[in-house]
């Protein structure tokens, strides 16, 4: 058996690295997206990891190179110089040869942290629990080591960064069959200390500090996991307290495990998340990421709100592109202003005004109006409806933004400057390509509204 998951791996790699050097025959299959991030070959997971040295990004992700089942997770690492454009490097940790089963010292999940010029990983090894993994000068990792103190911790997901004020590594992790949350602390990264626990229901955490953006020199600390939510509060270096059940900032039905860069004072944090998908008919591999977003925290009505935005350099895609402005449109699928867009990747972005329509919104990937993927905006009802997926909304001044990522598998909605995100996977007809703007009961106005054709990162 171990000679057989040998041989597997080895063939894996080739593959791997020979979709690498074909990278676009491999990427032109019919449901792969062509600006949202995957892996050439069998599953993708949660991301784990990002982070920024000498102006290059490395990400880190689950991964099983074996096949298309939630198992024989390894760790795989892709890198970037601009968050678009994606190498596939390496696989940095795997599961050992004589692993008693497909999860048995898998390394399931971890972090990167550095204080000053020292990096530091720790990763969970299925049923072993957390280890401790320094990186040398050239940024290879080293020999790992168990760490102390957290024994009980054997299926978790940590995060680890350090923390000034204290002067000491802080891990929250996730323990997933108890749906726990732990907090430790450690001066030297390896023996540590239990300072809180705390019942959860969601995991993948990561701890960070952001600015409230509407409120100067007023911070919060933000424990976002896996589902699209997050919690603010406070810390101290010891336990994290917050009040209240966890809010969303994606919408989303699939939404993974999601990590945040956090680049510093003069640049707005990074979000990427993972969104689940069922398997595709023609493609090798299972998964995608979002597409990177600023993220961005507002104090609103007394109430805390992540709101998130697509990266500015997505307009480096850009190939053919189409606009228009205070064009009004009638109920009626003939009178569809954008009848003549066709395409599967594209980014749309503008703002609608009501005049007195009840129902309003998108249809995408459709064949004459039939089965397509539905944004709309039902005024009657304070609703928004995305595929099927309704959540209560409220017109303010009449009028509604948007911005819109349209993939092969993958559709992005980020509404009034990301006050409402949703991201999810779709399976449209290869021969639907066609989109529309429909309105019931009324008229509404098209103030302003660009739709470009996106080029593939993978080319």
């Amino acid at each position: 058996m171990n000679y057989i998951r040998f041989s597997a791996l080895i063939f894996t790699f080739i593959l791997f690295f020979s979709a690498i050097s074909n990278g676009q025959k491999k990427y032109s299959e019919t449901y792969r997206n062509q600006f949202h991030f995957s892996i050439p070959e069998n599953k993708l997971g949660s991301p784990l990891n990002i982070s920024c040295n000498d102006s290059i990004y490395r990400l880190l992700y689950q991964h099983n190179p074996f096949n298309l089942v939630n198992a024989y997770i390894h760790t795989g690492q892709a890198t970037s110089d601009d968050l678009l454009h994606w190498k596939h490097d390496r696989i940095i940790w795997q599961q050992p040869e004589n692993a008693a089963d497909s999860m048995n010292l898998a390394p399931w999940w971890g972090s990167i942290a550095k204080n000053g010029i020292t990096q530091i990983a720790w990763i969970t090894r299925w049923d072993s629990g957390i280890f401790y993994i320094p990186f040398n000068k050239s940024g290879q990792p080293e020999k790992e080591h168990s760490t102390s103190g957290t024994e009980k911790l054997k299926h978790s997901e940590p995060f680890v960064f350090w923390h000034d004020e204290s002067q000491k590594w802080i891990m929250i992790a996730y323990e997933r069959p108890e749906k726990m949350m732990y907090v430790l602390n450690s001066g030297n990264g390896i023996d540590w200390n239990e300072t809180q626990s705390f019942a959860y229901n969601y995991g993948f955490p990561q701890l960070i500090e952001l600015k409230v953006e509407n409120k100067p020199d007023t911070k919060k600390w933000i424990l976002v996991s896996e589902g699209g939510k997050f919690v603010a509060g406070e810390f101290n270096g010891s336990t994290f307290e917050y009040s209240g059940q966890p809010l969303t900032f994606n919408q989303g039905n699939n939404i993974g495990g999601s990590i945040i860069l956090n680049q510093g004072k003069n640049k707005k944090p990074i979000i990427i998340s993972e969104i689940k998908s069922k398997q595709q008919a023609d493609l090798p591999s299972n998964g995608n990421f979002s597409f990177p977003a600023e993220v961005t925290l507002y104090k609103t009505e007394g109430e805390l709100q992540l709101k998130l935005n697509p990266i500015s350099s997505i307009s480096t895609l850009f190939s053919k592109s189409y606009s228009w402005n205070d064009e009004k449109v009638y109920p009626g699928i003939s009178k569809n202003l954008i009848r003549r867009v066709k395409g599967e990747e594209l980014h749309i972005k503008g703002s609608i005004q009501n005049v007195n329509s009840d129902l309003f919104g998108f249809l995408f990937r459709t064949n004459r109006g039939k089965k397509g993927n539905e944004i709309s905006f039902n005024l009657k009802k304070n609703l928004i409806t995305f595929l099927n997926k309704q959540i209560p909304f409220e017109i303010i001044n009449n009028e509604v933004s948007f911005e819109i990522l349209l993939d092969r598998s993958v559709i992005e909605v980020y509404i009034n400057n990301g006050q409402y995100v949703f991201s999810e996977s779709i399976s449209p007809l290869p021969e639907a390509r066609e989109h529309y703007i429909t309105t019931s009961g009324g008229e509404i106005i098209i103030k302003d509204l660009q739709i470009h054709r996106l080029e593939s990162i993978w080319k």
